[in-house]
């Protein structure tokens, strides 16, 4: 019920902060200011890490961010993974074409809708069991324990909408998509099996070699206003 309720209020406030794009840009109206904040969602992500970060939104729309990400897990709960280590940097810019409370609705104050780009620099290792990965898309190689090891370079394109609750406490709801290099090797492989298979699509970690894979983001950032003014 929480999930479904989180995801009708992210798609309303899109919905709500396009209904304005035909009415022209509006005056700025958020001041300059500066958030650090936490990602929650970045915890049920494929590569888990705890994500903080950093915002700083300038006089003229834009706003320029960093966030980073680590983990270190001897053993992943409900998982296959034993010794994961993970680390990201995400540096983003973003320009926010609507702000304030134009367009007649009741909004929250401080609200405003974005597009973003967002980079992405990751790495991540870990040690698997009786798992598989796919040397091309018609082959699959089964195993009993395998060392991993990735890195990834990319970027995506997001939308979103911000906005603060009370004095401090900021909501920022966004999604995209985009693309990243994947560089992924398996080794220490025991007991490989190969059998010709056609795959399908599956997750980034599975691809072994280097690969072109499209990124879906959907997200929550919640934050703290240190400084507006």
């Amino acid at each position: 019920m929480r999930k479904l309720l989180a995801k009708g209020v992210f798609i309303s406030l899109l919905l709500t902060g396009f209904s304005g794009a035909g009415q022209g840009v509006a005056e700025a109206r958020l001041p300059s200011h500066f958030d650090i904040h936490i990602t929650p969602t970045a915890l049920a992500h494929p590569d888990p890490s705890v994500r903080i970060g950093a915002e700083f939104m300038t006089k003229n729309r834009w706003s320029y961010g960093i966030s980073g990400g680590a983990a270190a897990f001897r053993q992943m709960r409900n998982d296959k993974r034993t010794n994961y280590i993970f680390y990201e940097v995400r540096p983003e810019i973003k320009f926010y074409w609507f702000q304030g409370n134009d367009i007649g609705w009741k909004l929250p104050q401080d609200m405003g809708c974005y597009f973003a780009m967002e980079g992405i620099y990751a790495n991540s290792r870990y040690t698997i069991e009786n798992s598989s990965f796919y040397a091309d898309f018609e082959q699959i190689t089964s195993f009993e324990k395998a060392d991993f090891r990735k890195s990834k370079f990319g970027g995506v394109a997001k939308s979103g909408v911000k906005f603060l609750i009370g004095r401090k406490l900021s909501v920022d709801f966004y999604s995209g998509i985009g693309f990243a290099r994947t560089d992924v090797a398996y080794s220490d492989v025991v007991n490989p099996q190969n059998k010709s298979e056609d795959t399908g699509f599956k997750a980034e970690d599975f691809y072994d070699g280097k690969k072109t894979i499209p990124q879906f983001v959907l997200g929550l950032k919640v934050g703290i206003r240190l400084w507006e003014e």
